[in-house]
């Protein structure tokens, strides 16, 4: 296990050459510490902070505490302005993920809470694949790498354009959050995370999910962990509908646009009450906001009894969708070696743009 974590950080110092100059800086001085210790989380009703913590090897606590730190980025100081922080795409520059040190955080300690409960993670939205990618190292630092696997499901083309009159058209036209799905395995590939555990899925949720749902029923695989990430009310009803049921009873939902977006808690609150689920929800702060100040917060739960999904309703309500203007991705699960060539079709044309005159 030692061995492994070690070369974990060599990975990643290695692929921190290649990222801005800000994180090849962070990452580098975190690498080499004895005593850092990640940023606590702000809970309203649960205390699982640091959640790296919880592990027992401190060389996995060093290790999964300067990934965070190199994932995220400097996200939390876009988020609250400190420093006066202002990336230059509207989000941040230097981060993997929009996660953040807490909700980062959350998954370390979901994956942790969950070791009983059989399944895999899936992370469902997943920008440039950071969470999906601390989740990953998380199972490999717990020795679950090789019965557990790591889902991660995006469009890869940005969201989709309205289906329903629930949502807007905005969503459709943030063009920073395009990442391209030879881009995302290529930043798994960096950090020495592309194993054969990992599935990216790619495509729009309505076309994608279900053919997830059927491959996870057929090969009877279940998820101790799933984190929603659509943002639009449309796809959390995608995601609920084709994922929940495979969550067995003592694994945790996150709705990380809980409660920011309300078109994202309305599809939650209705699938909630359409299918009579009481489970606690709990509500996680940024942790660096004002006591009680919940604006980038989000919601998760953990599932207390089993839950028989009403999916002739998603079936019917489906079929009443308009369809997506403009080009639809194309719809695939990718396993391990084509995984591989998508990043080394990445780390091709980045070799090819260092080479051209500035």
């Amino acid at each position: 296990m030692l061995s492994a974590i070690l070369l974990f950080c060599a990975s990643c110092a290695a692929m921190a050459s290649a990222k801005p100059h800000r994180v090849k800086q962070r990452f580098s001085t975190l690498k080499d510490a004895t005593e850092q210790q990640p940023q606590g989380l702000a809970s309203v009703n649960m205390s699982y902070a640091p959640a790296v913590h919880l592990l027992g090897n401190q060389h996995a606590q060093r290790f999964l505490t300067a990934l965070i730190e190199t994932v995220k980025g400097d996200w939390d100081d876009a988020v609250t302005g400190r420093g006066g922080y202002k990336p230059s795409n509207g989000f941040c520059d230097t981060c993997f993920s929009m996660s953040g040190t807490v909700k980062l955080n959350l998954v370390v300690w979901a994956l942790i809470k969950t070791l009983s409960v059989p399944g895999d993670f899936a992370e469902t939205g997943t920008w440039r694949g950071g969470t999906a990618i601390v989740a990953r190292a998380t199972q490999r630092v717990l020795g679950e790498d090789r019965r557990r696997r790591t889902y991660v499901c995006d469009s890869f083309e940005g969201l989709p354009t309205a289906t329903t009159s629930e949502d807007s058209e905005k969503w459709n036209k943030m063009n920073a959050l395009r990442v391209s799905v030879d881009q995302v395995a290529d930043n798994f590939e960096a950090f020495g995370l592309l194993d054969g555990g990992v599935r990216i899925v790619r495509g729009y949720f309505r076309y994608s999910l279900p053919i997830l749902r059927r491959r996870l029923i057929e090969h009877k695989r279940h998820l101790a962990v799933l984190r929603g990430d659509g943002d639009m009310y449309e796809s959390y009803l995608d995601i609920l509908y084709n994922l929940y049921e495979l969550i067995p009873v003592g694994g945790i939902f996150i709705c990380d646009d809980c409660t920011l977006i309300r078109e994202a808690q309305r599809a939650i609150t209705e699938f909630r009450t359409r299918h009579g689920i009481t489970d606690r929800v709990h509500i996680t702060g940024i942790g660096m906001l004002r006591e009680g100040d919940h604006t980038y917060g989000l919601t998760w739960w953990k599932k207390t009894k089993p839950v028989s999904v009403d999916y002739t309703w998603y079936e019917k309500w489906n079929a009443t969708r308009s369809l997506e203007r403009g080009l639809i991705p194309a719809t695939k699960i990718y396993g391990f070696h084509e995984s591989r060539t998508l990043a080394l079709q990445a780390a091709a044309r980045r070799a090819a743009m260092a080479v051209l005159p500035q």
